[in-house]
């Protein structure tokens, strides 16, 4: 709850079914305030997530980076990844 995250379940489903749909997560302050990260599932075919790909810097870096240009890298890297995965 202090980080801002849905404290109930119907919320918490939502705010991930979002996540899922986008197919990434940008994290800026919310659990550390100095920390920022942009995070990528490693999906199988059939949905399931193996576990993720990020990258995690600081808030200010991350205010300098070009964040839509990271995010394709990243959501890129990790299909390119989870093919890989028997």
């Amino acid at each position: 709850a202090r980080a801002g995250l849905p404290t109930e379940w119907s919320a918490f489903r939502r705010l991930y079914s979002g996540i899922r749909r986008a197919g990434f997560y940008f994290s800026n302050g919310e659990l550390e305030p100095n920390l920022a990260a942009v995070a990528a599932p490693l999906q199988k075919s059939d949905g399931s997530v193996l576990g993720a790909l990020s990258l995690v810097t600081t808030v200010q870096r991350m205010s300098v980076i070009d964040l839509p240009k990271l995010t394709q890298l990243l959501v890129r890297a990790a299909k390119d990844i989870t093919v890989r995965i028997p």
